[in-house]
C-alpha cells in the first residue's frame, strides 16, 4: 500500500507540472518571427509577423533570416534575409 501511495502522489505532481507547462504554452513567442498560439488541446496555430502597409513602410524593419512578414492590406508575404529592409525585399 505504501508504494502505491507514493506512486499516486508522484503521478499527481507530474499532472500539476504538466498543467502548468500547458498553460504557459497557450501563447509562445518563437523569436519574433511568429507566435505559437494554442487553438485546441493538442493543436497550435502559427501567427506570422503581420502589420498594415503604412506601418511596414514607416518602420521599414529588417526581417530575420527566414522570418515571414505579412502585409495585411495587400496580402503580400515577404521572407527576410537578415540584412535587407522591408521595402527592398522582393
Amino acid at each position: 500500500m505504501g508504494h502505491r501511495f507514493l506512486i499516486m502522489n508522484e503521478i499527481e505532481a507530474i499532472k500539476k507540472r504538466l498543467a502548468a507547462v500547458e498553460k504557459r504554452l497557450d501563447a509562445v513567442d518563437v523569436g519574433g518571427a511568429a507566435l505559437l498560439k494554442r487553438s485546441g488541446r493538442n493543436t497550435y496555430t502559427i501567427l506570422f509577423r503581420r502589420d498594415t502597409s503604412e506601418n511596414w513602410e514607416k518602420e521599414n524593419p529588417i526581417l530575420a533570416y527566414g522570418e515571414p512578414g505579412y502585409d495585411k492590406d495587400t496580402g503580400m508575404l515577404k521572407i527576410g534575409d537578415g540584412v535587407t529592409r522591408w521595402k527592398a525585399l522582393q
